[in-house]
C-alpha cells in the first residue's frame, strides 16, 4: 500500500502530467475493466476521467491519512 509520501508524489505527478498515471493505466488488468471502459480506454476524454478519478481517490486517501 502507498504511504502518505508516495500518495503525495503520485498526486503531484498526475497533476503535472508526469508518466506515472500512464504506467498505471497501461498495467491495469483487462479482466477488471468494465464494458464502457473497454470501449473507451484509449479515448482522450476517457483518459481525463481516469485522471480525475485517480485524483479524487488519492485526495480521499490523503485526507483519511491526515486524520
Amino acid at each position: 500500500m502507498l504511504d502518505m509520501e508516495n500518495m503525495k508524489e503520485l498526486f503531484s505527478d498526475i497533476q503535472n502530467g508526469g508518466g506515472k498515471l500512464g504506467e498505471l493505466t497501461n498495467q491495469f488488468p483487462e479482466a477488471i475493466k468494465g464494458f464502457m471502459a473497454k470501449q473507451n480506454w484509449n479515448n482522450p476524454k476517457f483518459t481525463y476521467g481516469i485522471e480525475y478519478g485517480a485524483l479524487i481517490i488519492l485526495n480521499h486517501l490523503l485526507e483519511a491519512e491526515a486524520q
